[in-house]
């Protein structure tokens, strides 16, 4: 399993091992990590400047994020990662990334493992939004493009399509409900 790091290592009686729920008390270090289910698409630029051992971004997401931390170490570790490139657009697919952390409270409230691997979570989830967003907005793109070639109804049609369809989705992610019966042939939207 391939892996880089950042910073000094500390030994084992130098710092806690912390829960989700539990406060690192100020000026203690503390040891988290968080490890990502299935996989994530990452930007080229970004994915090589990790695996070149430059992990200032997780590093400077944590303290910015939680005010009073200081990160003494980083180490990420992954299974597998695959290049891919669908026309002008890179990426590499990355399957089992892993980030550990030590932390260090140098003031302030105590702070919570949760707090710290919910940074860690938000810089990886953060990643495969944006990746998500571009690769939709291509396909959508493209689509469009295709339809034009077809003449004015047909764009009007298929842009109508993907206007109900990104509706119907927005409408299930904030909390909408439907379903389908197949013999009867129903479909029922509502809450």
């Amino acid at each position: 399993m391939p892996s880089k790091q950042w910073g000094t290592p500390l030994t084992v009686k130098q710092y806690i091992v912390v829960g989700e729920n539990e406060e690192i008390p100020k000026g203690e270090y503390a040891y988290v990590f968080n490890q990502q289910a299935g996989t994530a698409n990452v930007w080229t630029q970004d994915w090589e400047a990790l695996i070149n051992g430059d992990l200032t971004s997780v590093k400077n997401k944590i303290e910015t994020e939680i005010s009073h931390s200081k990160v003494q170490w980083i180490r990420i570790y992954w299974d597998s990662a695959v290049f891919t490139q669908l026309h002008q657009v890179s990426f590499y697919v990355v399957s089992g990334f892993k980030i550990e952390a030590i932390v260090k409270n140098e003031g302030g409230a105590s702070l919570t493992g949760a707090e710290i691997v919910l940074i860690i979570i938000a810089v990886a989830f953060l990643a495969l939004v944006i990746a998500g967003l571009v690769m939709a907005g291509w396909v959508i793109w493209r689509i469009m493009a295709a339809a034009e070639a077809l003449g004015p109804v047909a764009t009007i049609g298929v842009g109508v399509g993907i206007l109900v369809i990104l509706l119907l989705f927005l409408f299930l992610i904030f909390g909408g409900k439907a379903e389908y019966r197949g013999k009867r042939r129903r479909v029922r939207l509502g809450k």
